[in-house]
């Protein structure tokens, strides 16, 4: 009897787990350091080039990549300064 009344309680645990994660996107976010401009550095014009290089960088972020000054350096570069801005997707 104890087997079943623990396997059952094992059970709804994991049922209730499954239920409990949320399907929405994580809350990934650029730190303050991880931005085109900072403090430290302005390699991105004010604006819409701005805007697309944060978030190329997140989206690098969200994929797993770790951001550093030479990435963001190089995406800065290669991103035309009368780019659009990125479109949300919710």
């Amino acid at each position: 009897m104890k087997k079943v009344i623990l396997t059952l309680a094992t059970m709804f645990m994991f049922w209730g787990a499954t239920f409990a994660q949320d399907n929405q996107e994580s809350s990934v976010s650029l730190d303050s350091f991880e931005q085109c401009n900072n403090w430290a550095r302005h390699y991105c014009l004010n604006g819409n080039h701005n805007a697309a290089v944060n978030d190329k960088l997140l989206r690098l972020k969200k994929r797993g990549y770790i951001i550093t000054t030479k990435l963001i350096r190089s995406y800065a570069q290669r991103t035309r300064a009368n780019t659009p801005m990125p479109q949300k997707t919710n």
